[in-house]
């Protein structure tokens, strides 16, 4: 016997989702006929995977709606993951409603040789904001390993998005700064091989194959300091009230609050290596764009952060932008090319530190 609750549900569902099928389908096939007639090649192939997920949630609402056998709650719980799916479609989709061919900008097309040099291949979609903010934005197979499944390597990832500042805000000076997103480009191809790379090995283990060697790190990791780092826990623990902890006597139990500190412990030294990770890619990133500019890189970074922000306040993503501006000048005075401080204006070159730890 059916729930009439249930099937008047799945029907509203099932009619609503039915509607937004069929627009999104519209919107992607208007969407990859511009990208084909513009020879926009970097949309074209992002709509490609949007409309290979797009495929399979048609194909899987057109079974689940057909479908009587299960639970209507059952039912309705597969196509509420339609409907998420299609969500995520819609936000990708999204991201190219101001894109623009970089080919057609001859300063954005140097940017795309130069990451295709850096990269072996890779390219990017252009988005043009209007405030001032460079930016990459990144899109990995994980996100899609869920819906295409083992057709997600059939596509090129990761699909980059570079956000640029245009009108009034738009230098040539300033746009330098790209290089710097031409760096996480370079870590975001890495990042991207490292997921290839465990799809591979676990689909390896599972068949009895060799597991391939995995990819090269960009850089070497600083070993972590644990006994400083115990220390910084003990203190954090005692701010929050905790009585102190000492070790458990030779041979005695480890108890309750002993085993809440090394939790504790575990979330501080996390925290520590994701922090540590995100400030050496920004100044691998920073190196990047250094030797792709040389000094013309470090000016345009003193002269958008001088006035945007604060240069002695870290954050868990970013160093201090003082501390990048310093390895600029110690990396433009030490590099194979000599000193190229010599090429910077006088006064910025005599004033930077006093600018930075001032």
């Amino acid at each position: 016997m059916t729930d009439p609750t249930n099937d008047a549900v799945l029907q509203a569902a099932g009619a609503r989702l039915s509607v937004w099928i069929t627009r999104l389908r519209r919107e992607l096939d208007q969407a990859l006929a511009a990208a084909e007639e513009g020879d926009d090649k970097e949309a074209e192939d992002f709509l490609k995977i949007l409309g290979a997920v797009q495929e399979r949630l048609e194909t899987a609402f057109a079974r689940y709606i057909t479908s009587s056998e299960a639970p209507g709650g059952e039912r309705l719980k597969w196509l509420q993951q339609v409907g998420s799916g299609l969500a995520l479609v819609v936000s990708y989709l999204g991201l190219l409603d101001h894109s623009t061919q970089p080919r057609k900008a001859p300063l954005a097309a140097a940017y795309m040789r130069m990451l295709d040099t850096l990269t072996g291949g890779e390219r990017a979609i252009l988005l043009p904001v209007r405030f001032f903010n460079y930016e990459l934005i990144e899109v990995h197979s994980d996100k899609f390993i869920n819906l295409l499944l083992e057709d997600v390597d059939r596509f090129d990832w990761p699909i980059l998005f570079l956000r640029m500042p245009a009108g009034l805000l738009d230098s040539p000076r300033n746009h330098v700064l790209v290089g710097h997103e031409l760096g996480h480009a370079v870590a975001a191809k890495r990042r991207e091989a490292i997921l290839r790379h465990a799809r591979i090995a676990t689909r390896a283990r599972r068949t009895g194959a060799e597991v391939p060697p995995a990819p090269e790190p960009l850089y070497g990791l600083p070993e972590t300091p644990h006994q400083q780092l115990l220390e910084v826990s003990r203190r954090l623990w005692a701010e929050l009230g905790r009585p102190p902890i000492e070790p458990p006597p030779a041979g005695g139990q480890f108890t309750v609050e002993h085993l809440l500190f090394l939790e504790h412990h575990a979330e501080v030294v996390q925290r520590f290596q994701q922090v540590v990770e995100a400030w050496l890619e920004e100044i691998f990133a920073d190196a990047i764009g250094l030797n792709l500019f040389g000094p013309a890189f470090l000016l345009g970074s003193l002269y958008v952060f001088l006035p945007t922000g604060e240069f002695n306040r870290p954050t868990d993503d970013h160093p201090p932008t003082g501390m990048r501006i310093l390895l600029q000048m110690q990396a433009l005075k030490t590099g194979s090319a000599g000193d190229r401080t010599a090429a910077l204006p006088q006064h910025v070159a005599s004033t930077i530190t006093a600018i930075v730890t001032g």
